[in-house]
Order: C-alpha cells, then structure tokens, then sequence
C-alpha cells in the first residue's frame, strides 16, 4: 500500500508548519535576510523533503524576492554550505535536507505556522508518495531503490510492467559531484568565509572592543540593525558618537553600566556633550569684505556716464549684503554722489 501525502495548498490549508527545533537550527546558521528568504521560499515548495523537485531558475526567484539572479544564486551556495538544501548540478532542482533528520527534532510538537503561496502556483502542487512498510505492489517512486518481491529477487517476483532496466531508467540518480548550480562560477562570486554584512559589524564590534567595552549579543544585535535600516555609514557614525557619549561619561565617573550606556545610545543615538558644544562654537567663516576702492571706481564710472540707477543698485547691493558700517562710511566720504542712508537702504538724493 502506498501512503498519499500532499501539500498544504492541496488540501486548502493556507499554513505550513515549521518545527520550533527546526527554526532554531536555522538561526544558528547566522543567515542575512536573503538567504533567510530564500530558505522560506524552497521550505514552502517542499516542506517535507525527501526527493528531488523542480525549482523555478534563479531569475524567477529573484523576481519573487526582489533581487539579483547572482544573489540567488550565492544565498543558495550559502543554504547548501550550512546543510539546509542540496542543489543538483544539471538541472534547477532542490532537496529540503532539514525535514529527514539533519537537525535536532522536537519533541514537544510544538510548531509555527508560516503562510504558503502554493495555492497561487497550481503548477508546484504536485502530490508526494512516501512508501509503508508494506511493498510497493507494483509502483515504483522515483526517489526510492525498487524492493523485490517476497521470496525472490527480482528475476522472479511478481512485478508487473517493470524490469531492472526500467527501474534504472526511472530511478533519480544522485549527482556525484559537489552539488552546486550550473550557471554558477565560484571564482567569479568569490567563496570568502565573510561576507560584507559580517565584515562590516565586526570592523564596528572592533570599535567597541577598542573603546574597553566588553561585546555581548545585544550590542551586536542592535549594530546588525543599525546597518539593515540605516546604511554601513550612518550606523559607523552612529556607533562613534554612542561611543564617545559613553567615554565622556566614564570619565567623569557617570557611567557605572557602559554596555547598557552604549545599547541605549545606539538606539536613541547619543553623541559625547563635548562634541556638540564645539559644533555650536563652530561658526561658517565670514565672506571677505567688498573691496571699497572697485566699487567706488564703478560708481564714478556710471555716474560719469548718467547711470545713477546703476549706481544706487551698487550701493544697494552692501545694504543687502549686511555691510552696513562701511557703507555708512563710504557715502560720508563721498558726498558728491548724492547718495543718503535711510534705515530702509540707500536712497537718491536727486530723486523727486
């Protein structure tokens, strides 16, 4: 007899249940977002694992997770390291390894229930056939070794419509070589054992660590989420100023709890009292000074030439710009213009 299984979309269950140990085991691989995506993606394909299936290439799943095909295909290579998925080598096609005992089980049957988009992809639905411990009576799964019959081999059991070759023929073979994608070039994508995100919180945790702080896992927590929200620079400068906050106050014997002071800090984003009060007293530098004798110069110029409007827009023009005390002194000395200081600028003597 053979025991029909099939996936929760086919039986119209909108939920796929994922073990509490399972998840645990998951959250000690240290995935990032994508690959943790990813794993979702492949675990509601296939949440019972077992066999081989079809997967989508890597440009439809990129389509699905808003991404690029290569980062695909490396969070794969990163899901395949970490013993979640094998990958075969000559086709799209994956294996749930996490659902056949790879990872601790849980015995209080505890679960989560994750939303499943199998329903909306009617071509996925597909029916899983796992074998009693009765015989196969005559059918054949493509994933598992044929069994002969009682007594016999299979020269001559009862199996009808069936041979060796055509068991050969049927059977799924495992790949032999290191399963990985096709299209995919190690070389090319780079097989450090860090990748930038990791890179990038340890080179801050290193700041921490030099600022005599000892590290736990809430601050690293809170810096991998300063850098997911804000960006590599803004959580860098983020960290420097919760840093120099919690120095300042070290020294002057305030700060009993710098951990704490440093978690609070980068979420509040806390910078050292000293550094504000001097970008208070940082002032912009002041423009330099008109140059007297050129505007003098052009004055005379357009009012040789009866361009008196041009020369009240000239004179004008230090009103405006704030430079009061040394146009109040340039029309003393030069009178001859007929030019007079009102509060409201400068005004035309000869003006009617």
């Amino acid at each position: 007899m053979t025991n029909t299984q099939k996936f929760p979309s086919d039986e119209r269950e909108p939920f796929v249940t994922i073990p509490v140990s399972l998840l645990q085991y998951v959250r000690q691989r240290k995935l990032t977002g994508l690959q943790y995506e990813l794993w979702l993606y492949l675990y509601e394909l296939d949440p019972y694992g077992k066999r081989w299936i079809d997967v989508p290439p890597p440009e439809e799943i990129a389509i699905a997770l808003h991404c690029d095909h290569r980062t695909v295909q490396r969070a794969a290579v990163k899901l395949q390291d970490c013993g979640l998925f094998d990958f075969e080598i000559k086709a799209w096609r994956t294996r749930n390894t996490t659902a056949i005992g790879s990872f601790p089980q849980n015995s209080t049957g505890k679960g989560i229930q994750m939303p499943t988009n199998g329903s909306k992809n009617p071509t996925l639905d597909q029916t899983i056939q796992t074998p009693t411990n009765g015989s196969h009576c005559g059918q054949t799964d493509p994933n598992v070794d044929p069994e002969p019959a009682q007594g016999g081999s299979f020269k001559n059991g009862n199996v009808p419509n069936r041979s060796n070759r055509s068991f050969k023929t049927t059977r799924t073979e495992t790949p032999t070589t290191h399963p990985v994608f096709a299209e995919l070039d190690r070389e090319e994508l780079g097989t450090g054992s860090q990748d930038p995100l990791e890179q990038e919180v340890s080179a801050l945790m290193q700041l921490v660590q030099e600022a005599e702080i000892r590290p736990n896992g809430t601050i690293q927590e809170t810096i991998v989420s300063l850098v997911f929200q804000e960006g590599s620079a803004a959580a860098r400068r983020t960290v420097e100023n919760s840093i120099s906050a919690v120095i300042e106050q070290r020294n002057k014997g305030n700060c009993r709890n710098p951990g704490g002071m440093l978690i609070a800090g980068l979420r509040r984003g806390f910078t050292a009292n000293a550094a504000k009060r001097k970008a208070r007293e940082r002032q912009e530098p002041k423009p330099e000074p008109p140059n007297i004798a050129q505007i003098s110069i052009a004055i005379d110029h357009a009012l040789l030439n009866d361009d008196r409007p041009f020369a009240l827009w000239k004179l004008q023009e230090l009103w405006s710009a704030g430079w009061h005390d040394q146009l109040e002194e340039l029309l003393l000395l030069r009178k001859d213009w007929q030019f007079r200081l009102t509060t409201q600028g400068v005004q035309d003597a000869n003006a009617t």
